[in-house]
């Protein structure tokens, strides 16, 4: 029943905290220049956080520096709005691997940030990966477009959805 009740939790921290980082990026609909593309007033989330008092979170992920700090202010955020504690755990890239580790050392995160669609899809193909919930899920269908939906999700099964990209890695 424990695991039952981690995975679901799981689930819907990973769906909160996503939709909870785009937050940030929304505006606020006021106009503020002639420019104010990507600034609608809809753009902010409209997403319903749980009640997740007294509940320990670890979120592991790679990232340093400003990016680390800035998605530590996230995690504080959510901590604020939920009741949680949540732990950030920094991971060494691959993240797959250091997963693989930690799965097998019997520690592994409640929540894991995979940068690329490949891991997602050898997660869940090493039973690593659990599906959303109907309760995130139902968060990621009034918050983000098909099209981010189908970027965390393998053969129609969700398994979490992107809320950051980045134009790396361009030209090699």
């Amino acid at each position: 029943m424990r695991t039952t009740l981690r995975i679901r939790r799981a689930a819907v921290v990973f769906a909160a905290a996503g939709a909870l980082a785009l937050t940030g990026c929304g505006g606020d609909g006021k106009k503020k220049s002639d420019d104010d593309s990507g600034k609608g007033a809809d753009s902010a989330s409209t997403v319903e956080l749980p009640k997740l008092d007294g509940e320990d979170i670890s979120v592991a992920a790679v990232w340093t520096g400003p990016e680390q700090e800035n998605f530590t202010k996230v995690l504080d955020e959510f901590e604020k709005r939920t009741g949680a504690s949540v732990t950030f755990v920094p991971a060494q890239d691959p993240i797959i691997n250091f997963l693989g580790t930690k799965i097998a050392g019997k520690q592994p995160p409640d929540v894991a940030m995979i940068p690329q669609v490949g891991a997602i899809q050898q997660a869940a193909a090493k039973k690593w990966a659990k599906p959303v919930g109907a309760e995130a899920k139902a968060q990621l269908d009034k918050n983000y477009a098909k099209v981010w939906q189908d970027l965390g999700a393998v053969d129609g099964t969700q398994y979490g959805v992107y809320f950051k990209a980045a134009n790396k890695s361009l030209i090699w």
